[in-house]
């Protein structure tokens, strides 16, 4: 697999009791290519895709992405670095399944996620381009800044901004990861 293959498969069959799917499959996608998968019912196309995407074992060949072998790395993980559109993963949902729960489980690469997502998670999988800063700069400064917008009513004075700093603690490491950057 060169470093611009990012999809090789070999030998690929998948075959369920007698009824062989798909047989001897060869297929190479290599980076900035584009590809749809075309064909008739039954002709094995959600299978493939399955098998791609490590939701189906093929019965025999060798399928790797992004120079990872399947069967010897963790796809799970592997999901989240590539993405698909196929109606072989809609059926794997739950009908009720809110939009927007769907596209935090494409985010986590899990069907039917059900784990908690931040603000700008959710804002940013509906597409917002969500930034989240934490303002650092002497409470002069920042009482300037609110002072030259003029639209607080009753208007925020320096010892309303003394008293307000008193009462917060400035985030810890782990808090400030979730920050884009500091302004």
């Amino acid at each position: 697999m060169s470093a611009k293959t990012i999809l090789e498969v070999s030998s690929l069959r998948i075959q369920r009791g007698k009824t062989i799917i798909l047989a001897e499959v060869r297929w190479q996608v290599r980076r900035g290519e584009h590809w749809v998968v075309l064909g008739a019912n039954g002709s094995g196309k959600t299978s493939l895709l399955s098998a791609l995407t490590g939701y189906l074992m093929p019965t025999a060949g060798e399928i790797m992405v992004l120079g990872r072998r399947y069967g010897r790395f963790d796809w799970r993980e592997l999901r989240k670095e590539i993405g698909i559109v196929s109606s072989s993963i809609r059926q794997m949902m739950v009908n009720d399944e809110p939009a927007l729960e769907t596209v935090l489980s494409g985010k986590h690469a899990m069907i039917d996620f059900r784990g908690q997502a931040t603000a700008r998670e959710r804002a940013r999988a509906l597409g917002a381009a969500v930034e989240l800063h934490f303002l650092d700069v002497p409470l002069d400064v920042l009482f300037d800044r609110i002072r030259l917008r003029n639209m607080e009513h009753p208007p925020i004075t320096l010892d309303d901004l003394m008293k307000w700093d008193g009462q917060f603690q400035r985030p810890g490491a782990e808090e400030m990861s979730l920050f884009d950057s500091t302004l």
